[in-house]
């Protein structure tokens, strides 16, 4: 096996893109160092590769055991943002609890009736659930500025949407029903988060250095591609344009499309 197809088959395996590239790097290093030292006991250059190769071990092994190290399926930032803010919606909602005469229940305590505070919570909880996954899928940040021309991020997310949810559900059923809304939907989240995760996983799998050849003219923001027999849409990096027929690779995944470049 060629160094190059075994660095490729190894970071299918690796989804923890900050670390694939740094990885696939010291193992290369490994694989040449062991083949310089080969060489220099008399192994020509392909021969020196081939076995230098074969002593780092079954590839996909390999990536696996990488992969286990730096695995992030568990979206834990998250967790903690929406326990963090959870809490302090707990800690107002106490507040206000012992500081109402009508004890922060029934309509005394909300300025409009309970059926739509009741509605509009169910809507907040349903739109924050399904932009949840809209922001996984894309692979968004926890922390996500909405206009491009921001610098940094904001607090305007998924979690933010179902804590708006929670309290309009829960504010005339007290402070209980708000501490248990907030512990369920928060770990309704993080499954959520984590079966998009391992889809993508599985994606990265199949997708990652595969080639195949431009269908269309393939731009930053749209493109087609036929890669092992199928035909795809996909993307290039920003600023890259590859000309229709070209040879390409894919490279990454930006949110769930395939991004490639021109070999």
């Amino acid at each position: 096996m060629k160094a190059e197809k075994f660095l490729y088959t190894m970071a299918k395996q690796i989804h923890n893109k900050h670390v694939r590239q740094e990885i696939m790097t010291e193992y290369e290093n490994h694989i040449m160092d062991c083949k310089e030292a080969l060489m220099a006991q008399g192994m020509s250059a392909e021969e020196a590769e081939e076995e230098a190769v074969r002593q780092m071990g079954d590839p996909i092994a390999a990536g696996k055991d990488m992969s286990r190290l730096y695995s992030k399926v568990w979206d834990i930032k998250m967790l903690m943002f929406f326990w963090g803010m959870g809490s302090l919606v707990s800690l107002t909602a106490f507040a206000l609890y012992r500081a109402s005469a009508a004890n922060w229940t029934g309509v005394e305590s909300f300025p409009f009736p309970l059926i739509v505070s009741d509605v509009v919570g169910i809507f907040f909880l349903v739109l924050g659930f399904i932009w949840s996954g809209v922001e996984k899928w894309l692979n968004l940040n926890t922390f996500y500025a909405w206009a491009r021309n921001w610098n940094g991020g904001g607090i305007t997310n998924s979690a933010v949407f179902l804590l708006i949810g929670i309290v309009l559900v829960g504010h005339s059923r007290g402070l209980q029903v708000i501490i248990i809304l907030i512990f369920v939907f928060s770990l309704l989240q993080l499954w959520q988060r984590a079966m998009i995760t391992l889809y993508r996983h599985k994606r990265e799998t199949e997708l990652l250095w595969e080639i195949g050849s431009a269908d269309t003219v393939i731009l930053p923001y749209k493109g087609k591609a036929d890669v092992g027999g199928k035909h795809r849409k996909v993307i290039t990096f920003k600023g890259e344009e590859i000309p229709e027929g070209a040879p390409i690779m894919i490279v990454a995944l930006d949110g769930m499309k395939p991004v490639v470049e021109q070999i």
